[in-house]
């Protein structure tokens, strides 16, 4: 089985990923049936890679083949999700994320438990991390995480541009990419996040962003948040991706516009921006500010999906924590 058009040493990096995948993140055990969900074509080099590692370990997989994604959040045909039967461990090897599906949450419910995997190979490629980067991950994940339940309001930060997000006191969520108990759910976003108090956050952003099927942008984009909900894009310019992101907002849905999630990335083992909107969400000291839908997140936002804005402040005030102090 031969990875293609691959150096040994992408090849070894993507195997080792596979092996962490499954061994350590997902812990399959042999006597389980892993169901893979994917609209990657089977000579993809994730997909190779992954089934290398589940021939190297044992491991039994029952293949799913969904059509082609279009957006993240978009649900499988259900003749096809029905196909999963019994529950159990499932991972979402994708184009687009099927994290915030009905689909997902059903699995988890169920006592199942999912990992979603889009991007195909390049999230994959995330997943190669040792346990002493798990380590100051979990560390800096867990002081952010009891920050956040305080309830005291997080401020980003842009020079004298600032946003204000009031938290409720709800749980936070530390994913480190680990699932292997009943009804977990995992992803290499590697990252803490919460459902803000709805329409609530007020202020500015203006920051250089990367935001799933529009890009990075060229230039900081300045967007207006009033009552919870982005109303306006000021002085986009000839930047096209902020000429694409005026007209989404001139279209989208209402719904689509509310702020539902906000999310701080802990790997510090890349830079922003990356070539993935997975990976440019999981660098330490991006913040994403997620809108649309947020009910997979414990929120009560329906919306027709969920996008998710990922910015660098300048810093980051979680009531008394300072970001900056985490370095």
């Amino acid at each position: 089985m031969v990875l293609r058009n691959c150096t040994q040493e992408i090849m070894a990096d993507l195997l080792s990923s596979a092996y962490r995948l499954l061994e350590f993140f997902m812990q399959i055990k042999k006597e389980e049936q892993l169901w893979i969900v994917s609209d990657l074509p089977s000579h993809e080099n994730g997909r190779i890679a992954i089934e290398q590692a589940k021939e190297d370990l044992g491991l039994s997989i029952n293949d799913v083949r969904i059509p082609q994604m279009q957006a993240n959040g978009q649900e499988p045909p259900i003749k096809i999700v029905d196909k999963i039967r019994p529950i159990g461990p499932v991972l979402a090897y994708t184009s687009y994320s099927l994290s915030s599906t009905e689909f997902r949450r059903n699995v988890c419910s169920n006592g199942g438990r999912f990992f979603s995997l889009p991007d195909g190979k390049e999230a994959l490629a995330l997943l190669d991390v040792d346990d002493a980067h798990i380590s100051i991950m979990r560390k800096r994940g867990e002081q952010i995480k009891e920050a956040l339940e305080q309830g005291d309001p997080v401020i980003l930060y842009w020079g004298d541009v600032e946003l204000d997000i009031p938290l409720a006191k709800r749980k936070a969520r530390l994913d480190l990419a680990e699932c292997h108990t009943a009804g977990s759910f995992g992803s290499p976003s590697f990252e803490v996040n919460t459902v803000p108090m709805e329409y609530a956050s007020e202020g500015s952003i203006k920051a250089i962003a990367a935001v799933p099927d529009l890009g990075i942008f060229s230039k900081p984009v300045h967007l207006e948040v009033e009552g919870g909900r982005i109303t306006n894009v000021i002085n986009g310019g000839k930047d096209l991706g902020i000429s694409q992101w005026e007209k989404y907002i001139s279209k989208a849905s209402p719904d689509m516009l509310r702020i539902a999630e906000l999310g701080i990335g802990l790997n510090h083992l890349i830079a922003f921006p990356a070539n993935t909107y997975v990976a440019n969400e999981s660098v330490w000291g991006t913040v994403h500010i997620g809108i649309g839908r947020n009910l997979s997140l414990g929120g009560t936002f329906d919306a027709p999906g969920h996008i998710d804005i990922v910015l660098r402040p300048t810093s980051v005030k979680i009531g008394n924590l300072s970001l900056n102090s985490l370095e």
